[in-house]
C-alpha cells in the first residue's frame, strides 16, 4: 500500500520514506536545536521474573523469583525516548529523588543518549516514584506503585529557559501527579500558559485517574475547561475521557453534526451512576461490537464484513471530541485501543494559533475527521503503546506530514511498540518503520460500522465524507 503525500512548503511531495531522511537534530538539553520537550510523570519499574505455574502470594510464604528487570516508565520515558529513537531531538523534564532508584533512572536515561537526563529535577527530600510489577505466569499483572516526587511536581520544576529553541512541549499523566490537578488544575494551567506564552506548540496526554483516590474527586470537565485553551494537541484515550467527562447528555456541549446540544438518547441513563459504573461505561460506548483480527482487504479497511454496531457508538466518540474542541483544544486525537486512532480538528482560524509547530498547510489540517485503523502485528505486550502512538503522531507534526500521514505514523509506531514486552524494545527508527508501511503493512478493522465515512486507500485511513481531501 503506497502513501500519497500532499504538496506543502515543508514536504514538496516527498514520500514518507524520503521525509524520514531529513536530517534530525539530536542535541540534548544543552543544545538549543532540540525540537521537543517532554515533561511530566516518570518512575522506575521493577519487574521480577516469577517462576512456576501455580504461584500464590500468602502471608509468611516465600515466593522464589528469577532475574529482575528495571526500566523507566511514565510519559517522560515512554513518549520522550520514543521520540528520541524516531530521530527527534528531545529534552526530558521530570522529578526524581536523590536515592538509589533515582540514580537508576538517570543511568537508564543517559544510556539512551547524552544529555537526555540533564533536565531531570533531583529532590533531596522526596523519594523517586517506582512501581513493582508482579506478573505471575497465566495470571493478570499486579502493581504496587509509589507516586514519590511525581505528586509534588509543579510549574516551578520546569527549568528556566526550558522552552528556548524548542518547537513542541508535551506533558503526560497529570492524573497521577497530585500537585498538577489540585486547586482545579491551577499548576497544570500555569505550565501550559507559560509554554504558550513562549510561542511553543503544546500537547497533553492523560492517564486513567484512580476514582477511589483524590483524583476521583476532581471535576475533570472543569479542569479541562481551564487547561485546554492553552493546549494545541490533546491526545488522551477514549476510556479516560469516558470516565473523566460525565454523560454528555447532562451538558451543553455541541452536537457532532449540527452544533446543537446532543440528544438525550446518547449516553443516557447514567446520570446518577457511581464512579465504578462510569468506569464501565466505556464498554457501553462500543457495546456488542466484536473484535476482528483479520487484515483489511484492499479498498475496505474492515476485517471481513462491517460489524453490526449501533450508530451511537461512533456518535459518542465524535461528541466527546467535539466537546474537547469546544473547550479550546485545536486538535483532538483519541486513542481507541484495537479500534485505532480518531482525529478531529478545529477551524483554520483556531489552528493558526498553534505556535512554532503549526502546520504549513493549514487547510489540509482544519475541520478534519479521520480514523486510522491499527496495523496487523503479533502482540507481545501493550505497556507504553499509547505513549509510542503519541510519539509517532508528534513526530509527524514536527516533520510537516499531512494529518493522514501523521495518523498513519502514529499507528505504525504504536504497532511496533506492542511487538515487545516493554515500552521501548519494539520501537524502530523512522526509516525502518516507514519501510514497513510502504511495503504494504496490512491494517485491521476498526470494529465499528462507520456511516458517512469513506475509505482513503492511498493513505490507509477513513475520512468523513464532508472533508475527504481526495
Amino acid at each position: 500500500m503506497g502513501l500519497v503525500t500532499k504538496t506543502s512548503p515543508n514536504s514538496d511531495s516527498l514520500s514518507l520514506w524520503e521525509q524520514a531522511s531529513v536530517p534530525a537534530r539530536r542535541e540534548g538539553w544543552g543544545g538549543e536545536s532540540a525540537e521537543a520537550i517532554v515533561a511530566g510523570h516518570i518512575c522506575l519499574d521493577v519487574i521480577p521474573t516469577l517462576k512456576g505455574s501455580a504461584i500464590e502470594f500468602v502471608p509468611g510464604k516465600l515466593v522464589e523469583a528469577g532475574g529482575v528487570t528495571t526500566a523507566t516508565g511514565g510519559a517522560v520515558s515512554n513518549t520522550g525516548l520514543a521520540l528520541h529513537r524516531l530521530g527527534v531531538g528531545t529534552r526530558l523534564v521530570g522529578k526524581i529523588g536523590a536515592d538509589l532508584f533515582g540514580d537508576a533512572v538517570l543511568k537508564i536515561l543517559t544510556a539512551n543518549g547524552p544529555g537526555l537526563a540533564d533536565g531531570m529535577v533531583v529532590s533531596a527530600s522526596e523519594p523517586t516514584s517506582y512501581s513493582i510489577i508482579l506478573s505471575p505466569p497465566g495470571a493478570d499483572r499486579m502493581f504496587i506503585h509509589a507516586p514519590g516526587c511525581n505528586a509534588t511536581f509543579h510549574e516551578h520544576d520546569i527549568p528556566a529557559g526550558a522552552f528556548d529553541g524548542a518547537r513542541l512541549f508535551h506533558f503526560g499523566y497529570p492524573p497521577l501527579m497530585e500537585r498538577t490537578y489540585r486547586n482545579g488544575g491551577a499548576s497544570l494551567a500555569a505550565i501550559f500558559e507559560g509554554a504558550k506564552a513562549a510561542g511553543i506548540t503544546t500537547s497533553l496526554d492523560m492517564s486513567m485517574p484512580d476514582m477511589a483516590g483524590p483524583a476521583g474527586q476532581v471535576d475533570w470537565r472543569a479542569l479541562l475547561g481551564r487547561v485546554l485553551p492553552f493546549v494545541d494537541i490533546f491526545v488522551p484515550s477514549l476510556d479516560e475521557m469516558v470516565v473523566m467527562l460525565p454523560p454528555i447528555s447532562n451538558h451543553n456541549c455541541v452536537n457532532a453534526n449540527t452544533g446543537s446540544p446532543p440528544q438525550p438518547s446518547l449516553r443516557a441513563g447514567t446520570e446518577a451512576c457511581s464512579h465504578r459504573e462510569r468506569e464501565s461505561e466505556l464498554g457501553k460506548v462500543f457495546e456488542n461490537v466484536p473484535k476482528s483480527d483479520s487484515p483489511s482487504p484492499p479498498g475496505r479497511g474492515w476485517g471481513g464484513e462491517p460489524a453490526n454496531a449501533c450508530s451511537a457508538c461512533e456518535e459518542n466518540l465524535r461528541l466527546i471530541a467535539a466537546e474537547l474542541l469546544s473547550m479550546g483544544a485545536k486538535i483532538v486525537v483519541l486513542k481507541a485501543g484495537h479500534r485505532g486512532l480518531y482525529l478531529r480538528s478545529a477551524s483554520e482560524a483556531a489552528l493558526a494559533h498553534m505556535g512554532r509547530s503549526m502546520p504549513d498547510d493549514l487547510p489540509s489540517w482544519a475541520d478534519r475527521e479521520l480514523w486510522s485503523p491499527c496495523f496487523a502485528v503479533d502482540v507481545v505486550g501493550t505497556t507504553g503503546s499509547g505513549d509510542a502512538t503519541i510519539a509517532g503522531f508528534l513526530m509527524g507534526v514536527l516533520r510537516g506530514m499531512t494529518p493522514e500521514q501523521s495518523m498513519t505514523a502514529a499507528c505504525a509506531v504504536g504497532a511496533c511498540s506492542v511487538e515487545a514486552a516493554d515500552a521501548l524494545g519494539g520501537i524502530r527508527t523512522w526509516p525502518e518503520t516507514a519501510a514497513r508501511i510502504e511495503a504494504g503493512w496490512p491494517r485491521l478493522s476498526v470494529g465499528v460500522e462507520l456511516s458517512g465515512w469513506q475509505w482513503d486507500e492511498p493513505n490507509g485511513v477513513w475520512c468523513r465524507l464532508r472533508d475527504c481531501a481526495g
